[in-house]
């Protein structure tokens, strides 16, 4: 009998614990990513990059004396 009341007290001591902590957060997939940022674009005080519906990532930056492109997959 002891031992049926150690085990439902065990029980409510996890349920309590399983609602107090805050529900664990899933990592987004690669496709869930590409779902999000694809056809957006960022703008900076000196550039900008925009990562395209077929997954390609293209940014440039210019500076008076420098100017950079660069574009990826």
């Amino acid at each position: 009998m002891a031992l049926i009341a150690c085990g439902e007290l065990a029980a409510a001591v996890n349920m309590a614990a399983a609602k107090d902590r805050a529900p664990a957060q899933a990592v987004p997939t690669a496709f869930e990513m590409q779902l999000y940022y694809a056809d957006r674009t960022w703008n900076w005080a000196d550039g900008a990059a925009y990562f395209a519906q077929d997954r390609r990532l293209r940014a440039w930056t210019a500076k008076p004396d420098s100017t950079s492109i660069a574009e990826g997959r």
